[in-house]
């Protein structure tokens, strides 16, 4: 690259001296940085124009939104991406098209940017044909967010272009323009083209609300299993799959679901724990894809886990420690209907020892919640352990039926604690929990009395919830309280 100001001999940003920056608003007040930071982005030195792209988005296109100075930099930012030499110019397509999107860009003066860009759509063209297919990947992205007008050109660059990411973004770019005429050219795509072209099809049918064909339903589902990563400029999420589960109908979310967890799977099986796991990686990334993008639509969608519950089901069996632990993630978010894989949460949850994270403890939280039986097992033996589960704290809003095991346990971890010198919330949780069960807790009156210093409060409150068997501590509290040690 010869300068900053010219490429292949031909003035780079020309008239860009001549734009009054400081007389338009940018996210911070007067734009006077502008220029520099346009200049910064045509800069031969990689680390100056990653600087200018990070400058740009955070002046002139912050956090999604654009200003006034932003339509004033639509021509030099359309001169930097579609000039040859300029650094990332895949990034900068990128921008323009996020810059006409709706779903990526807000603020009052996006209209006006839109405008803009689509004005001078024609210097976009060619770069449907650059050498480097994530710049025509970019490209496509641009030139369809321009508008219904550059409908021709997309479909000149499909008919000849072979590189399944160019003809993934081209197909997105023409079903975005027009939802319904693309329909048949979205479902013949998805059979017959590779990865990621039927993942492609079936986000932009879900997208216009349209069905996924029964014959579509395998080729998806091959298609997202493969395990390659799909970093495409029509992605608002990162996430595919759940985007497609969010939108699509019942049937077909179950239908999808269950091609993707249907064979390489490797179900836990205790009496051979040298087992290796099945399956590619690719399965694996599969599985956990699926699982995410299950507890997406649990989220969002009540009819959602009953349809999906036995799937992830699958995916709690498997060996995978990944797949497993999204698994749990997933049955978390499925409210009651959880209830059903409550037995796998409950051998997940036995097998943890971890106290606030990970799997094992997600597991026993939702079993608390559930007021699932499975939760005992592996509470009661966190605190014969010296453990403190977090989903204990659970219990205030989900305070579990009175159970003399539980009873037991629970004043023995109560001493334990204030013989190990544990403080807080612990305590609290315990004290709580003894006054919760009433009568019933009467036994527990003097475990109550030996940690009044460390819950003053909890204590008191415990002992009224008991009832007439607390009354022989009344006494001790008289003092308690002269003394200002009860509140």
């Amino acid at each position: 690259m010869a300068s900053v100001a010219v490429l292949y001999g031909d003035p780079m940003l020309d008239g860009i001296d001549e734009v009054d920056w400081s007389a338009h608003l940018g996210a911070y007040g007067p734009a006077a940085e502008a220029p520099g930071i346009l200049r910064a982005m045509a800069a031969p030195d990689v680390n100056t124009a990653a600087k200018g792209r990070y400058d740009f988005a955070s002046s002139l296109w912050h956090q999604g939104t654009v200003y006034p100075v932003t339509v004033l930099a639509v021509p030099f930012l359309l001169e930097l991406a579609t000039t040859p030499g300029v650094h990332s110019r895949d990034d900068l397509l990128h921008i323009v098209g996020a810059l006409c999107d709706r779903r990526q860009t807000t603020g009052a003066d996006q209209p006006a940017v839109h405008a803009a860009v689509a004005a001078r759509s024609d210097v976009l063209l060619p770069q449907l044909a650059d050498p480097d297919p994530t710049v025509r990947e970019c490209a496509a992205f641009a030139v369809a967010n321009c508008g219904r007008h550059t409908a021709a050109a997309l479909e000149r660059q499909l008919a000849t272009e072979q590189h399944p990411m160019v003809v993934a973004s081209l197909l997105l770019g023409l079903a975005c323009q027009d939802p319904a005429g693309a329909a048949d050219r979205l479902r013949a795509a998805a059979l017959n083209r590779p990865f990621p072209v039927p993942a492609a099809a079936a986000l932009a049918l879900a997208r216009a609300g349209l069905p996924l064909p029964d014959e579509m339903i395998v080729p998806v589902a091959t298609a997202i299993a493969g395990g390659a990563g799909w970093d495409s400029p029509w992605l608002t999420t990162g996430d595919p799959l759940g985007e497609i589960l969010d939108r699509v109908d019942r049937a077909t979310a179950a239908a999808l679901v269950g091609a993707l967890t249907v064979g390489g799977a490797d179900p836990a099986d205790p009496g051979d724990p040298t087992r290796p796991t099945r399956g590619a990686d690719g399965c694996r990334v599969a599985r956990v894809r699926v699982a995410r993008a299950a507890a997406r639509r649990f989220r969002h969608w009540r009819s959602a886990p009953p349809d999906l519950m036995p799937h992830v089901r699958d995916l709690l069996g498997d060996r995978d420690p990944q797949v497993c632990g999204v698994a749990v993630e997933a049955a978390a978010h499925g409210g009651e209907p959880a209830g059903t894989v409550a037995d796998e949460l409950a051998r997940i949850a036995v097998a943890g020892r971890d106290t606030h994270r990970g799997a094992a403890q997600v597991a026993l939280n939702t079993l608390v919640r559930l007021a699932h039986p499975g939760w005992r097992a592996p509470m009661l033996a966190a605190w014969a352990e010296g453990r403190d589960p977090a989903a204990t704290d659970l219990f205030d809003d989900y305070p579990p039926a009175f159970d003399p095991e539980i009873l037991a346990a629970a004043r023995h971890r109560l001493a334990a604690q204030l013989a190990t010198g544990v403080r807080g919330n612990p305590v609290r949780v315990l004290v709580g929990l003894l006054g919760g069960w009433g009568p019933d807790a009467a036994v527990a009156v003097g475990d109550l009395m030996t940690a009044l210093s460390l819950a003053p409060a909890g204590v008191p409150a415990a002992l009224a919830g008991i009832g007439p068997a607390a009354l022989v501590a009344v006494p001790s509290l008289l003092v308690a309280a002269r003394s200002g040690d009860v509140q």
